[in-house]
């Protein structure tokens, strides 16, 4: 029987991936996931969400408790290494900010160093699981709105000064992705929760990139989750190349043939779940009754037209789904670089909501989703017999070609729903 529930959940935890919607709120109720959540009584606790992005709000509202606690348990800021040689950081690089410290700024009303200047992080932490408690009844709150919060910032963008605020200059260290997965994995262990874990880069493409699962990152995704690797999964898009042509070096035996799509190297994990995007929504109204559209980059129902593709190189299609992310409305840093786009702020934000898209809103809608799917088995592996994501794929093959070569990406259709094999 809880199997049984189990997939019965998946079913609209399923739908909400792939049916078109207008908002997240609509993208909740339309999917029937609301209702999911109300009969299993799924609260979102006692899961953990783990995001690798450009850092975090902290002091925001979406991401604290009623009574103004944080819901954050650590923020790892790799970006910053003050914190290198602190007797808690056993990794030796970054700076680590406990619950305990966060709370403690937030009631003195102190200030931490660490920060999402672009806004980045904060959308995708809110897609995920932001509480929209600043939103009308709560619309915009995001899939899993009560997990656990842990926050790596992992890299940065260039940023102009903005309205008083500081810029910031470029930060990427790949090496130090391992690291991240290593603290959150640890953390997960110590706070005895199942953890889904989001890297949320953009695109990070090299020539050089093997995209067949066999570099060093991929190794370490498909080491740290997978088949036994109970209550660990993990999530990162194939980027936003669409299908544009790029350059590509690998070696081939002579005379074949190999196709490639353009998604991103990291991505090509056996074990990682690839969500792609496409578009619900063309036009919406901003904080200052203006209409605005965004209809050149496909029309609803479509996939956006540069969310990339797969084939992989070793052959695989490399997309496990596409999530109804363009766009969606989601927490925002209200000091941060994209708050001063006043076309992408809501009507009815209060300045504290706008419009996200891309495989960047994409790769935590599927994260929510999957929170939700821990909670109701915290027992759950990334693998493709047991994670309802990827046997969806894997059972079915819901993939249609589009026009352009290699260009797969799954459909689902409104009414379908998970089976059991057997």
């Amino acid at each position: 029987m809880y199997l049984f529930r189990l997939w019965y959940f998946a079913l609209f935890a399923a739908a909400l991936l792939c049916h078109i919607a207008a908002a997240m709120d609509l993208a909740r109720t339309e999917a029937g996931v609301d209702r999911a959540v109300a009969q299993f009584k799924v609260t979102e606790r006692g899961v953990l969400v783990a995001i690798m992005d450009r850092g975090i709000d902290w002091e925001n509202d979406d991401f604290r408790n009623e009574d103004g606690t944080t819901r954050i348990e650590y923020i790892f800021d790799l970006t910053d290494d003050r914190g290198a040689n602190r007797p808690d950081n056993p990794y030796k690089v970054g700076t680590i900010y406990t619950k305990k410290e966060i709370d403690t700024a937030l009631k003195e009303k102190k200030q931490l160093a660490t920060r999402d200047r672009q806004g980045h992080g904060t959308t995708t932490a809110g897609i995920a699981c932001g509480s929209g408690r600043n939103s009308p009844e709560e619309k915009y709150r995001g899939v899993a709105p009560d997990a656990a919060l842990l926050v790596v910032r992992i890299c940065a963008d260039p940023i102009p000064k903005h309205r008083g605020e500081p810029g910031e200059e470029v930060f990427w260290k790949p090496e130090r992705v391992p690291v991240a997965i290593d603290f959150i994995c640890a953390k997960a262990r110590t706070l005895r929760l199942p953890c889904v874990m989001v890297l949320n880069l953009g695109s990070q493409s090299d020539p050089s990139d093997p995209t067949d699962g066999t570099s060093p990152l991929c190794r370490k995704i498909d080491a740290t989750v997978g088949p036994g690797k109970k209550g660990f999964v993990f999530v990162t898009g194939p980027g936003d190349e669409g299908t544009n042509r790029k350059h590509k070096r690998m070696t081939v035996l002579d005379g074949k043939r190999v196709k490639v799509g353009t998604i991103w190297d990291g991505a090509t994990a056996r074990f990682n779940i690839c969500p792609g995007d496409y578009v619900n929504r063309t036009e919406w109204t901003d904080v200052k009754g203006q209409r605005q559209t965004q209809d050149k980059e496909g029309k609803v129902g479509e996939i956006w037209t540069n969310s990339s593709v797969g084939p992989t190189a070793d052959g695989r299609i490399g997309i496990d789904c596409c999530a109804p992310c363009d766009s969606v409305f989601t927490t925002y840093n209200p000091r941060s670089y994209w708050a001063t786009f006043e076309k992408n702020l809501i009507s009815d934000g209060k300045g504290l909501y706008g419009r996200a898209s891309a495989v960047s809103a994409a790769n935590p809608f599927t994260t929510g989703v999957i929170a939700l799917m821990l909670q109701m088995d915290p027992k759950l592996d990334a693998s493709e017999h047991n994670c309802p994501v990827k046997s969806r794929i894997a059972t079915t093959g819901y993939v249609e070609a589009l026009p352009d070569p290699g260009r797969f990406y799954p459909i689902m259709p409104k009414k379908a729903g998970f089976s059991r094999k057997g």
